[in-house]
């Protein structure tokens, strides 16, 4: 009974930590959305292109992938805060940080 428990004491930590990642990736997905559409976003009309289209992918690999390993939503994860920097390193985007999105 109490290898059982640890057992499962397990199972419930990586899930925990699978369901963190996936609304923590669902978290910052919309609000790079919500920052791009934002009136006070002075990113390029390059740049909110760009986010936008890596947003709505996102949206979808993450409905489509709700069985992912943590990993992969880490990664996911990874390649939009790296568009979200690149972004706002160019010159003539003085918009907000990543911080302040979350």
């Amino acid at each position: 009974m109490v290898q059982d428990a640890e057992t499962y004491k397990d199972e419930d930590q990586a899930y925990e930590k699978k369901v963190t990642a996936i609304n923590s990736l669902e978290t910052s997905t919309y609000g790079m959305r919500n920052l791009v559409d934002s009136e006070e976003c002075t990113f390029s009309d390059t740049d909110k292109t760009l986010i936008r289209e890596k947003v709505e992918e996102t949206i979808q690999w993450i409905d489509n992938n709700r069985s992912a390993e943590v990993d992969e939503i880490e990664h996911k994860q990874k390649e939009l805060t790296d568009l979200m920097t690149s972004c706002q390193q160019q010159p003539e985007n003085k918009g907000p940080t990543i911080d302040e999105m979350d």
